[in-house]
């Protein structure tokens, strides 16, 4: 009878164990992971950081996010429950923010291909242009374009060069870009909706992130990890 109380306290002593050992695992997974989602895509889904950013040499977008945290396939952790819905709702986040990112480039393209047909004149830099209106219309920057002292004359907006040329051409170019924003202004609207809607899912995962990092709840009270809560 003693061997076999003696033995029940040893499996309890090893289950216990186990347990603090996979709590231990998941905090160091689980946490780490939250913290890094939330700095390396708080500011990019909240336009505090432009989600695209100009290779003017190229007259290319290229996007500012970073390399993937949630990998395929599913990693084992990623196998049932909780986990297996939370590691499938990074994976659609990490998608939905690279398509932003793909479409922002592709409407930059032809934004920038509009401003060249308006203004085919040498020295007016479409792309910058188009770079310059994405970061007003994001309040990235609020400075105004005027003319700058120079020869060539040149249209700036604080530290962006937006054309170089004729005095005139560009004082009509300066006068059109007001107009173009609040112009550009309801066709933008729907991708600060689906911004909107990638912090909200942000915020979601990284509540849940923590969720399955934390230590268990008392007895008798549940966590709330599904992914959709």
């Amino acid at each position: 009878m003693m061997v076999w109380i003696l033995a029940v306290i040893v499996l309890i002593a090893l289950l216990a164990v186990i347990a603090g050992l996979r709590r231990r695992q998941r905090r160091q997974l689980f946490l780490p992971l939250a913290r890094r989602i939330e700095a390396e895509y708080r500011e990019l889904v909240t336009t505090r950081a432009p989600l695209v950013t100009l290779d003017a040499a190229h007259d290319a977008w290229q996007s500012q996010l970073p390399p993937a945290l949630f990998p395929e396939p599913a990693p084992a952790w990623a196998a049932t429950g909780a986990a297996a819905e939370t590691y499938a709702a990074a994976r659609q986040f990490e998608r939905d923010s690279a398509q932003l990112a793909a479409d922002l480039d592709a409407w930059l393209r032809q934004l920038a291909a509009a401003i060249a047909r308006d203004f085919p004149q040498p020295g007016i830099h479409a792309a910058v242009i188009a770079d310059y209106l994405y970061r007003r219309l994001n309040g990235l920057t609020t400075a105004e374009a005027g003319l700058a002292a120079g020869v060539p004359a040149r249209l700036a907006a604080g530290p962006l060069v937006l054309a170089e040329g004729d005095a005139q051409t560009l004082e009509t170019l300066a006068a059109h870009l007001p107009q173009k924003i609040r112009e550009l202004l309801p066709l933008y609207l729907p991708y600060r909706e689906r911004f909107t809607r990638l912090q909200v899912a942000l915020d979601r995962l990284v509540y849940h992130l923590r969720a399955l990092g934390a230590p268990p709840p008392p007895f008798g009270v549940k966590h709330h990890t599904a992914a959709g809560t």
